[in-house]
Formats: structure tokens, C-alpha cells, sequence
């Protein structure tokens, strides 16, 4: 059953056929529908409504063989074998066999069958028959000898003229064995026939794994290769991929031409006619020959109806009748190539490198040479708290860094890169009453929402669309007290919960009898060093001045708060006593207020040990600086003398000797003389009598 299978499957394939005549006048076809025959250009001759049939010509495509079953609505009545000339069936026979091959040298036909029979027929008889035992899977006439391939587990066999043999095997994977060597195949299915043909000058090409294999030379392939077709000449070759046939001359890709899946193909004999049997049904594309040259870069890709060219320099290319050549563009990962001019032979073309342009820089994104690029000076992003702005910082041109000019040339050669440069204008701190926000890290989106690298801090290569700026928040510690003398106003930013210590001087001393005092902290605390959170502390101070108390032989300073009555010392009450002089305390001469540095003098009582000297004695007494001494009570020494002064001073300035001066009274001294002379005179007088 497995084998039954097998060879159904593998009489459906092969009715995928199509075959060219070696002038490229013909092209005959067979489909699941019938068969029949097209023109160069791809127009129907003929056809034969006939279900399952194959078919088989010879190299030059004189005739064509057909073996189609026979039947009607209930029952299969055999298989019918005909040889076809331009339409008309010379001979037919009818054959009671499964036919799953066929072949012909436009004398004969020999039809296989899958019970292993092979039967000749010519002229509408059969000329022989024979029996292999396994089904015969293709036929071949080969120099006159027929030869046969068939299908074993594992292994099919197919004969190809001039000797060769090519098979597909199945083991540890698949292999392509071409008289006795093995390839890796692409994995071809058993009941498929392998890609493989020969020229009518006995050139084999056939496709394996990485290479389809061509006389002598190999053509690498990357993709599975379907089926393949040579010209009878053996100098054009056709390949079929997936979803497009190509066509070599020389060595060299001439043509490629879109295709679903290509089952069959077939060339004439000198290659300027193409048949295509894929899933979309049959194409034929005739082709002539243009000469043409490519200038201005490395290869031209040239357009002609369904086929397109890759031309390098100068080359003869394959051009569909009726169609007109049009130079296409090339793309390269750096850049393309422009068609510029193409005059029906030479085809110029510009070659244009590919420029990356940032936004917001506006200019071409393909060029060659001095090219113009701008971008706006200055533009606004939207942020998270707002809007910001940003100012041009340069450009970035291939890696280079360039100055911020609105307007910038560059001398594009090769694939690069230009980007506007921007600066966020980013505050680096923003302070509010007692908070700073300090800038943490910026984030910077693109239009499409990726993230942005920068260049430097804060500058980007183009325009942000959206930006998150991230802050670490502070509060103001400021502490205001003098310190080491000197005041000071400290400002500290905190975290939160952070907290610093702050602390003033206890007594500031400005040298000038004058000082501050400190009384406490702003906040009520009293504390000269303490651990503090933010906020703002002030030092409280009072002022005040030095006050100085003089007095002799005592001397006593004390600070007094300004504005208020300084207190008074208490010195001893005699302040100085050597034994002729004592001086006496006697109280301040204090203000009722301080209002700066004060001198205070004591109000002092001086005496002095004086000695009172008299005529008639002397007395020892303490007497007060500036006493005025009084007249002795003794006014008159005698009747002559008189208390005159005292001598050195009437007042006491010092201590000593204090003498009473006495002095003659002229009026007693003179009335005692007239007395004494009166007297004398009457003592005279009676001496006389």
C-alpha cells in the first residue's frame, strides 16, 4: 500500500511538466487538466482536455508522446498512447496498463508501469515488452538505447541522456548520488524527480546542497533549489527557488523572474526561451539580447518586463520581447545607488550614501558630497514639571563633534550619522523658602518612549520629546551666633531626619571693654552646643561694658549689663594710712545707667598728721585734707604779740608742721610807748619841781 502510495504521488508530480522546442517555438505542456501546446510568447496553439496524462518529447522537441487514462463514468477502460506532430496524433493504441512513465524519440513511445512492465509501441503497436519486477519510475532515450530508472525503499533512480544516472537516496539524510558520487541533497522527497538536465551537448547540471552544479563550475546557493533547466547548447541555465526563477549566461546572473514554486522548467537550445510549470499554472517568456553598461557604481539592477538583471560594468543581458529596460535603484546597508541617466545603452547612476537625520535636523537622508543639514537654536521639551528648554550645543556628525550652527555642510562620502546636539536647561538647584532640590539624575525620552543616552551632562544627541527631571530634597539648617569671636551666619541642607550641631560662643570679647554675653538660642533652648534639625537659630547675646573702679591704693573692674545701674564694690574704709596720711572710702560716683566702658572714681576723705606748733607748745592732731585752721584760742600771746596766720598754710594740704605766727602789735606797742613816755615825762617834771 505504502508503495501504491508512492507512485501515485509521484505520476501526480510528474504530470507538472513542460517541455521546449530547440527553437523556441513550441512549448509543450501537460496539467492535471490536459495537455497541449504554446507558442514563443506564450500563446496556445493546441490543447487536449485529457486528466492525467504524461507526457515526453525528444531533445529537439520534434513531437510530442502522450499516455492518458482512459474511462468514463463507472469504469476504467485503459490508457491511451499517442504521438502528437503539431497538434495532430499520428498513431494512438490503447493499453491495458497504468502508465507512470513515459518516453519517445518521436519514432518510438515507451510507456512504464508501475507493476514493472515496460512497453515500446510504434507506429500504434506494440514493438516490445519486458518485465524489471519493481515500478519504473522514468524512461530515458539515450543514443538510440532505451533506459529506465525505478523506485525502490530508499532509492529512485532516474537515467538522463548522454549516460548519466542521477538518484536520490534516503539513509542518515538525504543525498543526491550522480553516477556513484553522493551529495547532500536539499531534502527532496523520493517521489519527486531530483533537479537535474542535460544539454543536447551532453552538459549535466544538477542542484545540491550549498551549489547547483554546472558542467564544471558550481553556482553556491543558499535556498533549496526546486528544479532546474539547461539549454540545448549548454550555455544558459535556469534555476528555480521558491518564489523565483533565475537565469545564468556565462557564469553570471542574467535574469530573475518572480515564480510560485516552480515544478518544471525548460530552455530551447540557445536559451532565449523560458517555460515556467509552478503553481500558478504555465508561463513562457521569450527573451532577445541588449547590451548594456553600467557606470557610476559597482553594479547596475535593471528592470525588463517580469525579469530583472544584475549588470557589473558592461554585459549582455536577457531582455522579454516587447519590453523596455528601466534602471532600478539599489539598496545598500550604507546607502543606494540612483539611476541618473540612461540613454538606452549606459545606464548611469548616482551613488547616494544614507544619512541618519535626528529630529529635530531636517535634510536628506540619501547623499553624496556637501549636503546641508539645520536644526532650530533653541526648543522647548515637555517635562514632568513644565516645560523646559533647550539650546543647540553642536552636532554629532559620524562620531565627530561639530560647532552649534544653525545651518551645518557636511561632506558626505560615506554611510553616517547627523544628530543635533541639545542642553537640557536643567536648574542644578532649585530653592524654595527653606527647601533646595537638588538634581538628582535627569531622564530623557524619544517620540516612540525609549530612553535617551547622553552624550555629556545633559546634552543629547536630537530632541527630546518628554523629560523626567529627579530631585533630592534638602531643608535649611541656618545657625546664627558668633563663633571664635567672629560672627558667623552658617547655612546647612539637610536631609530629612538629618541633623548637625551647631553651637556659639558663651562670651565674645571685642578687646574694647565691651562683650557679648550669651543668653540662649532662639528657640528658647540654653544650651551652648547642642544637635540640631533644620531650621534657623539665632544666638541671643546681651551686651555688656566693662566698669572700672579707681580709688587709691584700690582698684576693681566688674561687667555691667548695658542699660543697667552698675553694682557698687565694697573697698575696705580706709583705703591707705602711712602714719601722716589717711585716706578715707567715702562711696562711688556711679551713673544711674551704662551706656559703653565706664571709669568710676571713689569719693575719698584725706587726712593728714599735722603737728600744731604754738609759742607756747604744740599739739599733735588728724585733720581733713583742705582743713582751714583757726586762730589759736590764745588770740594774744602777751600785750605786744598778735596771732598773725599759720604757717606754712592756713589749710591743711598735707602733713607737717603747722605753725601759729605771732606778731607785735604796732597800737599797743605805741600806746605803751606814750604811756612810758608820759610817764617819763611827769616823772621829769616832778624831779624838776
Amino acid at each position: 500500500m505504502r508503495h501504491i502510495l508512492a507512485i501515485m504521488a509521484i505520476t501526480a508530480v510528474a504530470l507538472a511538466v513542460v517541455y521546449v522546442s530547440e527553437g523556441g517555438d513550441v512549448v509543450y505542456y501537460s496539467t492535471l487538466g490536459g495537455f497541449g501546446a504554446l507558442n514563443g510568447l506564450g500563446q496556445r496553439l493546441w490543447h487536449v482536455d485529457a486528466p492525467g496524462a504524461l507526457i515526453a518529447t525528444d531533445p529537439m522537441g520534434s513531437c510530442l508522446a502522450v499516455a492518458h487514462p482512459l474511462g468514463n463514468a463507472t469504469s476504467w477502460l485503459g490508457t491511451r498512447v499517442a504521438l502528437y506532430v503539431r497538434g495532430a496524433a499520428l498513431w494512438s493504441a490503447v493499453l491495458k496498463l497504468n502508465a507512470s512513465a513515459i518516453a519517445t524519440d518521436c519514432n518510438r513511445i515507451a510507456v512504464g508501469t508501475m507493476d514493472g512492465r515496460i512497453v515500446e509501441l510504434q507506429n500504434g503497436r506494440v514493438a516490445s515488452e519486458k518485465t524489471v519486477g519493481v515500478p519504473v519510475i522514468s524512461l530515458v532515450y539515450d543514443g538510440g538505447a532505451l533506459r529506465y530508472g525505478v523506485w525502490r525503499p530508499g532509492y529512485v533512480e532516474h537515467p538522463l541522456r548522454c549516460g548519466y544516472t542521477v538518484a536520490l537516496a534516503k539513509r542518515d539524510k538525504p543525498y543526491v548520488v550522480v553516477d556513484g558520487r553522493e551529495y547532500v541533497g536539499f531534502g527532496e522527497l523520493l517521489s519527486l524527480s531530483p533537479p537535474a538536465a542535460v544539454s543536447q551537448n551532453c552538459v549535466l547540471t544538477f542542484a545540491a546542497e550549498g551549489a547547483v552544479y554546472w558542467g564544471s563550475a558550481a553556482i553556491p546557493v543558499k535556498e533549496p533549489v526546486y528544479a532546474v533547466a539547461i539549454s540545448g547548447d549548454g550555455n544558459v541555465l535556469a534555476v528555480g527557488f521558491a518564489d523565483r526563477v533565475e537565469l545564468y549566461r556565462g557564469g553570471q546572473l542574467a535574469a530573475s523572474i518572480q515564480a510560485n514554486m516552480p515544478r518544471s522548467l525548460a530552455l530551447d537550445f540557445r536559451g532565449f526561451t523560458l517555460a515556467v510549470q509552478d503553481d500558478s499554472g504555465v508561463q513562457v517568456y521569450s527573451f532577445t539580447q541588449r547590451e548594456v553598461e553600467v557606470v557610476g557604481c559597482p553594479y547596475g539592477v535593471i528592470k525588463a518586463g517580469v525579469a530583472t538583471y544584475n549588470v557589473t560594468g558592461r554585459a549582455v543581458v536577457y531582455v522579454p520581447r516587447g519590453a523596455e529596460l528601466t534602471p532600478l535603484r539599489i539598496n545598500f546597508t550604507d546607502g543606494v545607488c540612483a539611476p541618473a541617466g540612461f540613454d538606452g545603452r549606459v545606464v548611469s547612476y548616482q551613488r547616494l550614501y544614507r544619512v541618519e537625520v535626528t529630529p529635530p535636523a531636517k535634510g536628506p537622508e540619501l547623499a553624496a558630497g556637501p549636503t546641508a543639514y539645520a536644526a532650530p537654536l533653541e526648543a522647548e521639551v515637555r517635562a514632568k514639571t513644565g516645560v523646559l528648554k533647550a539650546y543647540l550645543a553642536g552636532w554629532l556628525v559620524g562620531g565627530r563633534r561639530m560647532p552649534p550652527v544653525p545651518v551645518l555642510t557636511v561632506d558626505v562620502r560615506n554611510a553616517t550619522a547627523v544628530a543635533p546636539l541639545y542642553r537640557l536647561d536643567v536648574a542644578a538647584e532649585l530653592v524654595e523658602g527653606g527647601v533646595k532640590r537638588v538634581l538628582k539624575g535627569v531622564a530623557a525620552y524619544d517620540s516612540k518612549g525609549a530612553p535617551m543616552a547622553p552624550v555629556e551632562d545633559y546634552v543629547y544627541p536630537g530632541l527630546p520629546a518628554y523629560v523626567e527631571t529627579y530631585y533630592d530634597e534638602y531643608y535649611l539648617l541656618r545657625a546664627e551666633a558668633y563663633t571664635r569671636s567672629t560672627f558667623n551666619a552658617t547655612e546647612l541642607w539637610l536631609k530629612p531626619g538629618q541633623t548637625a550641631v551647631i553651637y556659639a560662643d558663651e562670651v565674645v570679647d571685642f578687646g574694647n571693654s565691651t562683650r557679648l554675653v550669651f543668653t540662649g538660642w532662639s528657640d528658647g533652648s540654653k544650651e551652648l552646643r547642642r544637635a540640631v534639625g533644620p531650621g534657623t537659630y539665632t544666638a541671643r547675646y546681651k551686651v555688656q561694658y566693662l566698669v572700672t573702679f579707681n580709688a587709691p591704693n584700690y582698684t576693681a573692674a566688674v561687667w555691667a549689663d548695658a542699660g543697667a545701674k552698675p553694682p557698687a564694690p565694697k573697698p575696705p574704709e580706709k583705703l591707705y594710712d602711712d602714719g601722716s596720711t589717711r585716706i578715707w572710702f567715702n562711696g562711688w560716683q556711679l551713673p544711674e545707667r551704662v551706656d559703653g566702658p565706664l571709669n568710676v572714681t571713689a569719693n575719698t576723705a584725706r587726712e593728714y598728721r599735722v603737728v600744731l606748733k604754738y609759742p607756747w607748745g604744740q599739739e599733735e592732731r588728724w585733720l581733713p585734707h583742705g582743713y582751714a585752721l583757726l586762730p589759736p584760742d590764745r588770740n594774744r600771746y602777751n600785750v605786744f604779740w598778735r596771732f598773725s596766720h599759720w604757717a606754712p598754710s592756713d589749710v591743711v594740704a598735707g602733713p607737717g608742721v603747722y605753725e601759729a605766727v605771732y606778731q607785735l602789735d604796732a597800737f599797743a606797742v605805741a600806746a605803751i610807748a606814750s604811756v612810758v613816755i608820759i610817764t617819763a615825762a611827769v616823772a621829769l617834771w616832778l624831779k624838776r619841781r
